[in-house]
């Protein structure tokens, strides 16, 4: 995946970089923004990872994480349980 985002996106101030979700290899307030799709919620210990988050952003910074995952109650023709 990052050889692919790699060829899509060539600028001098993005870089892409694995890393371990709960241990985030940047300093502390080092982000005024982070944004995350689809990962907390199939995390064993998601608490570690929004504590990530909280670690690297700046004091004023902003997180948005994007929930893709709907529960059964908000699924056409599947009755909540």
């Amino acid at each position: 995946m990052l050889s692919v985002a790699r060829s899509k996106i060539d600028h001098k101030r993005v870089r892409f970089l694995q890393g371990d979700i709960i241990g985030l290899p940047f300093d502390d307030n080092a982000f005024a923004g982070v944004s995350c799709t689809w990962a907390v919620e199939i995390l064993a210990d998601p608490r570690a990872a929004v504590q990530e988050f909280v670690r690297v952003i700046k004091p004023d910074g902003v997180v948005i994480y994007v929930f893709c995952s709907l529960p059964d109650a908000f699924v056409p023709g599947v009755p909540a349980t």
